[in-house]
């Protein structure tokens, strides 16, 4: 296993090694570049919340989040009145980001409640026309 060059792959490493293997220091790579982006769009140091939900469940469809499919999103969108501040940023899946929209998080997770009392063609037809462009859980 190659071993951390800096403090900071240090603090990542135990992070993504479980995930990614030998293929850590890609990873590692890539989360950088991801936080790079984000620090330039929200201009907030999105690190932390990054390294708490790697690895971890989307809070809306399960999924596992990782470098590729995890995204910052307002749980109140600022189209709503929601602030730019650590507190109102969540780390979620890109699917539930897309459908989500500028919904808030309660609205969201009530629209994601109520969808599941229906058949899964019919929750799959709902969650398409929220913005997802392929199938759920595909």
């Amino acid at each position: 296993m190659p071993k951390p060059k800096n403090t900071l792959q240090i603090k990542w490493q135990p992070i993504l090694f479980p995930q990614h293997k030998h293929q850590w220091k890609t990873a590692y790579k890539k989360v950088r570049s991801k936080l790079s982006n984000w620090r330039s769009v929200y201009k907030l140091n999105l690190e932390e919340k990054m390294i708490d939900s790697y690895g971890k469940d989307c809070c809306y469809c399960k999924t596992v989040l990782n470098v590729r499919n995890m995204s910052a999103d307002h749980k109140n969108s600022q189209f709503s009145g929601g602030e730019n501040t650590l507190e109102n940023i969540e780390i979620i899946c890109n699917k539930c980001n897309r459908r989500k929209g500028i919904l808030s998080k309660e609205t969201y997770t009530d629209f994601i409640e109520f969808i599941k009392k229906y058949n899964e063609d019919e929750q799959k037809y709902f969650l398409r026309k929220m913005g997802s462009y392929d199938k759920f859980g595909a």
